[in-house]
């Protein structure tokens, strides 16, 4: 029997469904069956209590959102209620039939959590459909002083891989508050301030450097003293930067000779 068959038949209709959330190389597949679904050494959905609302189609794609709801002891769970992952998890469901193979299994909704919310014993994940990422925004880049790419982005260039620096952590004042080991010294203050610190398969941006002191915009999960960490510099977005810093200068968007008087506030000099 075919999917269909099974859909609309009054007699051996036994649907579930299967859910696979992937981050980076991180994957994790779980199952509303009652048992576990193999498909391969390396892809095997878990019986898990999960559950959602109902899927909405609406003229508003912003509206049309899902809520996940699975215990608060689950290992999902804890991916997002204690520090939220800085990077994107999406979020494909699929439905299927006892009977069938996992080749006819349907995608009924495709999309990214957003955020969690704990509910006593339950934890509610908010996830937005991934046509939102289609949504037309017009114009985006201005003409500024500054650059308008994103470092390291697809437009920028700069060679991320060759401007990593590896160190490790000597003390923590807090968890945003590290001394580190190497840097102090060889790279002048401010190097690393606006770019990126990468450990254990994810990151985190740098707000500021001073001698061996970073500071990172939110604590990372299992961060500690010795931990062995990427540093990636940051980058003031000015022409001098983009020249001296990365040698990037063909993928400068920036405008440093625009004139900073408006003709119509000020009167003619002569």
């Amino acid at each position: 029997m075919t999917f269909n068959d099974k859909e609309y038949s009054t007699d051996d209709a036994a649907p579930y469904e299967i859910y696979e959330f992937v981050r980076g190389t991180w994957v994790m597949r779980l199952t509303t069956k009652d048992t576990e679904l193999y498909i391969s050494d390396n892809e095997i959905y878990q019986p898990a209590p999960i559950s959602r609302d109902k899927i909405r189609q609406g003229e508003e794609i912003r509206k049309d959102t899902i809520t996940l709801t699975i215990p608060r002891g689950h290992a999902l769970a804890s991916e997002f209620i204690s520090i939220a992952p800085e990077s994107t998890t999406t979020v494909t469901i699929r439905r299927l039939h006892r009977g069938l193979d996992i080749g006819e299994a349907i995608v009924v909704w495709k999309g990214r959590i957003t955020g969690a919310q704990p509910r006593d014993e339950k934890v509610e994940l908010s996830c937005e459909s991934v046509y939102t990422s289609m949504r037309l925004h017009g114009l985006r880049l201005r003409a500024e002083l500054i650059c308008q790419h994103s470092l390291y982005d697809q437009y920028c260039k700069a060679d991320q891989p060759a401007k990593r620096v590896d160190d490790t952590i000597a003390t923590m004042t807090s968890p945003t508050i590290l001394e580190m080991n190497s840097i102090s010294g060889t790279y002048t203050d401010g190097w690393f301030s606006g770019g990126i610190l990468d450990y254990n398969q994810d990151s985190r941006f740098i707000v500021s450097h001073s001698g061996s002191t970073l500071r990172i915009s939110r604590p990372l999960p299992g961060l500690a003293v010795g931990s062995s960490v990427a540093l990636y510099p940051g980058c003031s977005r000015t022409i001098s930067a983009c020249r001296d810093k990365f040698n990037n200068l063909n993928n400068f968007l920036g405008f440093p000779w625009m004139p900073q008087e408006n003709p119509f506030q000020v009167s003619i000099k002569t």
